[in-house]
């Protein structure tokens, strides 16, 4: 399985385990190739840490960025980045006018983004 695949596998993983919708393609896709192999050899620790990455990138994709454009606050897109040798977790805002903000969400809920983000934009 090439990188290609796996990180489509990873992002069908990810919408499945947030209950989101599943096109054919996609869920021929998982029933085919189920979860990479890189993920199961990964002690639990690990994996549930990822686990929680994908939720809140998908999170912060499909949710938050969304609804801060249709707030219409000047802002084009949000991206949530998780850096693994620091542990941080980043949700980068980027405005009209290519400006960008970064919000520090480390351990925080969806709730709690939700709230640091609107706070700083």
């Amino acid at each position: 399985m090439d990188t290609k695949t796996v990180k489509q596998i990873n992002q069908i993983d990810a919408k499945r385990q947030l209950c989101l919708p599943l096109t054919a393609e996609e869920e021929a896709l998982f029933e085919l190739y189920g979860i990479p192999r890189i993920m199961q050899v990964q002690p639990a620790s690990t994996r549930d840490r990822l686990d929680e990455v994908k939720k809140k990138a998908v999170f912060v994709e499909y949710y938050l960025s969304p609804l801060l454009r249709a707030a219409d606050l000047s802002i084009t897109d949000a991206k949530y980045n998780f850096y693994p040798e620091t542990n941080e977790e980043i949700v980068t805002v980027t405005y009209k006018n290519n400006f960008t903000r970064n919000v520090y969400v480390t351990a925080d809920s969806f709730r709690a983004i939700i709230t640091d983000v609107m706070a700083q934009v």
